[in-house]
């Protein structure tokens, strides 16, 4: 990658090949400037692509929860991706004999805070990995 500066223009090049060429604004130093080609029309933002990443994997793992998932992207007061991650985080580690039979509870009530979701996740599987001695 070389990127070469004239007195008119910026010019980017990767090899031999010209990659991209744009005016120079000497008047704007130390400003940002986005020219008009580059944003999206007005009123559309950069939407990214549905399902996410996260959302797939929780299909692949727990098809089950898949009108919880989509109830949660309505409804969660996180960012999205964060809630996504968490869910995706607890079907992988949470043993599916709990899992399940709690979101089943969350969505039956319209549960869809997360932390609250963990641990009604916990309190099923407390008995069966943390026994503690009644002495």
């Amino acid at each position: 990658m070389e990127i070469r500066e004239t007195r008119e223009h910026i010019e980017i090049q990767c090899g031999a090949r010209d990659v991209v060429r744009h005016d120079r604004f000497v008047e704007s130093i130390g400003k940002r400037i986005t020219k008009s080609e580059h944003r999206p029309p007005r009123g559309q933002s950069m939407r990214r692509p549905d399902p996410r990443p996260e959302e797939k994997m929780l299909q692949k793992i727990v098809p089950e929860i898949s009108g919880y998932v989509t109830l949660l992207k309505k409804h969660t007061r996180k960012t999205l991706a964060l809630a996504l991650r968490q869910l995706l985080r607890m079907a992988r580690d949470y043993p599916k004999e709990a899992f399940l039979p709690a979101v089943t509870e969350a969505a039956h009530y319209g549960l869809y805070d997360l932390d609250r979701l963990e641990r009604m996740i916990l309190r099923r599987i407390a008995s069966d990995y943390f026994q503690l001695n009644k002495s």
